[in-house]
């Protein structure tokens, strides 16, 4: 074994994982192959893994045979390999979510899966899904990603009030390093995953960053936040958020070529061997705009 937090942990667990990733792939691909009626749009089973964390997705039309494809992909390939390599899944940290523009029958959508060393699971639908560090919704819209962050960016702010007031306590320069290296990374974190560049989140955002400055600045309410803003050195969240998503987009020139990331891009961002990996794109989507991950790269 390896101590807790190992820099090796990440790699050698890539290493441990590659099998089960190559027999889904394998699968994904004899379906693709041998079931061409079942009809176009459908994007069979694939798993995304992060140490000990992974992630089982499905595309297709029809919820129905979402959960039929993944219940088949667990039962006959997943499950199978854990037993082989003596290891088990965490049954309470399990979780299912559809993604999907309709709200009918999201709540009569289970998932029910078995394992050789344990008894039949059913596992539920749910309207909201943390996967590392960002709460996913069923429309991908975030706002509840933003509340959340929101809310714990608060409780940090609110023990920095402790620290220092407008009479004692620590210097402002003090204050705003505080500020930016406990609060202001939680409201950023991952921001070029679920920033939709939309008023309603950066606006949420500036709010939060507003009462943060008045503590800084020892400012009153009624004082200008752009005198604030220029006071503190900080950067509106809308042009914070952008720049973020401009960084992002520079590191996809430094990937691997058969990265996840440019294999979802396609095109010319991945060899011409993987063009068979399509991209989950529904009619609604083609018509509106480009995805967020299009829409990064379109930066660089």
């Amino acid at each position: 074994g390896i101590p807790q937090g190992s820099p090796v942990s990440g790699i050698l667990s890539a290493y441990y994982s590659a099998e089960l990733i190559e027999r889904l792939d394998a699968r994904a691909r004899h379906l693709s192959l041998t079931q061409p009626d079942l009809g176009r749009g459908i994007i069979y089973t694939n798993i995304s893994l992060f140490v000990d964390d992974g992630r089982l997705t499905v595309h297709s039309k029809h919820i129905a045979f979402n959960i039929a494809e993944l219940k088949q992909a667990w039962n006959l390939v997943v499950a199978p390999w854990l037993h082989e390599v003596g290891l088990r899944h965490d049954a309470g940290k399990s979780e299912l979510q559809h993604y999907t523009w309709g709200n009918k029958h999201m709540e009569l959508a289970p998932l029910s899966i078995k394992s050789p060393y344990a008894p039949p699971e059913t596992v539920e639908h749910r309207h909201h899904y943390k996967c590392l560090g960002i709460w996913f919704d069923p429309k991908l819209r975030f706002d509840y990603h933003v509340s959340q962050t929101i809310e714990k960016a608060s409780r940090v702010a609110a023990g920095m009030r402790m620290l220092a007031n407008t009479v004692r306590g620590l210097h402002q320069s003090h204050l705003r390093t505080l500020y930016v290296s406990c609060v202001l990374s939680i409201l950023t974190y991952a921001a070029p995953v679920w920033w939709r560049r939309i008023k309603s989140q950066s606006g949420k955002l500036d709010v939060m960053q507003n009462r943060s400055l008045r503590h800084i600045c020892a400012a009153f309410k009624t004082t200008s936040v752009r005198a604030m803003q220029f006071e503190a050195a900080m950067m509106p969240m809308q042009e914070r958020l952008q720049l973020q998503a401009d960084l992002a987009a520079t590191q996809f020139h430094k990937l691997g070529p058969f990265s996840p990331v440019l294999l979802r891009l396609g095109g010319k961002w991945c060899p011409e061997d993987t063009a068979w990996m399509p991209v989950p794109r529904t009619a609604r989507a083609v018509r509106k705009q480009p995805t967020t991950l299009e829409r990064l790269a379109l930066y660089t």
